[in-house]
């Protein structure tokens, strides 16, 4: 006697079979993270782009990046310690923005590498604001 195999029938109701439990763009926007805020830290920028002594002495945390669905777009949000220079150091973090690409081309593995737009994250302000507006009550 043949035994018949079960047909795989298309079942509408089952959830999508994911090869990983992590959406692509969440895992590059991580190693995006760690290499933008390692290139950061090391504060290694060609000669001719050197960073003012203001900005090169100012912590600059990376908050958050956001990448899109295609891959082709980064967002990286900044919270530079020192509030009133923070204008200045996402201007030239954008004008970096040459340097940043080349550093993740060597870095990441990208079939292609994102337009990178950096920006500032006002969330701890808000949230400080909102703490302010809620204890005065």
């Amino acid at each position: 006697m043949k035994k018949h195999k079960k047909q795989d029938s298309l079942n509408l109701f089952a959830p999508p079979k994911r090869k990983s439990a992590v959406p692509r763009n969440t895992r590059f926007a991580t190693s995006i993270k760690k290499i933008i805020a390692d290139t950061i830290i090391k504060n290694d920028f060609p000669t001719r782009d050197r960073a003012p002594s203001q900005i090169s002495s100012t912590l600059v945390t990376v908050t958050h990046v956001h990448v899109t669905e295609d891959l082709r777009h980064v967002t990286i949000y900044i919270s530079p310690m020192n509030t009133e220079l923070a204008d200045m150091i996402i201007d030239f973090y954008n004008n970096q923005k040459h340097y940043f690409k080349d550093i993740l081309a060597k870095q990441a593995f990208m079939r292609y590498i994102p337009d990178i737009n950096f920006t500032r994250d006002t969330s701890y302000e808000n949230a400080r604001r909102i703490e302010e507006l809620l204890s005065i009550k």
